[in-house]
């Protein structure tokens, strides 16, 4: 296996990455506000996609206020999605790089997170979740929780949005109908991630050097 190492050339931090589902390219998002696309096989950058504003509350822009929080490709790799600080979804055309579309998010939502595949967007505010169709701007799902920062991840799949609802539960909900299946109690949870094959869940707990698995259909704790 060859290691990608190339210099990123964000005037900054990289905040975010994302690697098309084909394999030939990855995006990365930056405090600069911009998304740079690289072919993997030549190393080349490709691609630079700048449409992120400063973020003002009042008459204050906030330090990094460009960053690019989070970046998806749509299934066919045609379209790529970047999440601002600016709380905006920009639809970019891949091959043109024109902007497709640009969804204004609500200016005060603390925390969003993109669908795998670009179809929906979970957002977080206020102690509420909810879950936007990008396609058609609706709110589909709102979840309410326990006022203080929790956590989500989709499967690889972009068929199930696991939730934290609290630092001791966790919801598991099935696209397209948004129903819960499945939920998972335990002990003081802070981050979750999914298995590439969407079968489990990797918990880490909030004593600094402890995870858990778990299988979050059956409900059982592999480790």
């Amino acid at each position: 296996m060859e290691l990608l190492r190339v210099n990123i050339l964000h005037s900054g931090d990289v905040s975010s990455i994302a690697c098309s589902h084909n394999g030939r390219y990855v995006a990365t998002g930056g405090v600069d506000g911009t998304i740079r696309v690289w072919e993997i096989a030549t190393k080349r950058l490709i691609r630079v996609f700048e449409g992120h504003d400063y973020f003002i509350k009042g008459k204050i822009i906030r330090l990094g206020s460009r960053e690019v929080r989070n970046i998806a490709w749509t299934k066919d790799d045609a379209t790529l999605l970047s999440l601002g600080y600016d709380r905006k979804v920009i639809k970019w055309n891949f091959l043109t790089r024109a902007k497709i579309e640009e969804i204004q998010l609500d200016t005060e939502i603390a925390y969003a997170e993109i669908h795998p595949y670009g179809n929906y967007i979970v957002t977080y505010k206020d102690a509420k979740y909810e879950i936007l169709d990008l396609s058609s701007n609706e709110k589909i799902k709102r979840i309410s929780v326990t006022k203080y920062f929790n956590d989500c991840s989709w499967s690889y799949d972009g068929k199930h949005p696991a939730i934290m609802a609290n630092s001791r539960t966790i919801y598991i909900f099935e696209i397209p109908s948004f129903e819960q299946v499945a939920e998972i109690k335990g002990r003081s949870f802070y981050s979750i991630t999914w298995s590439l094959d969407g079968k489990y869940i990797a918990i880490k707990l909030s004593r600094g050097r402890e995870i858990e698995v778990w299988d979050p259909f059956s409900r059982n704790i592999i480790f």
